[in-house]
């Protein structure tokens, strides 16, 4: 699911920067690949729960 969110992402920053928004799309992607990264990272932490958990 998190690849079609970025996908999506992608898709919206590549519209704001032909609408003319060529900053805002900047900032738009950045938050992105933040959100992105969190999210990755978010289930690895709950990954790394569960198996401590199991023990």
């Amino acid at each position: 699911m998190k690849y079609i969110g970025s996908g999506l992402w992608a898709v919206a920053a590549a519209f704001l920067e032909v609408s003319g928004f060529g900053f805002s799309a900047l900032i738009f992607g950045v938050v992105g690949l933040l959100i992105a990264m969190l999210g990755s990272s978010s289930a690895v932490f709950k990954l790394n729960y569960k198996t401590k958990d199991g023990e």
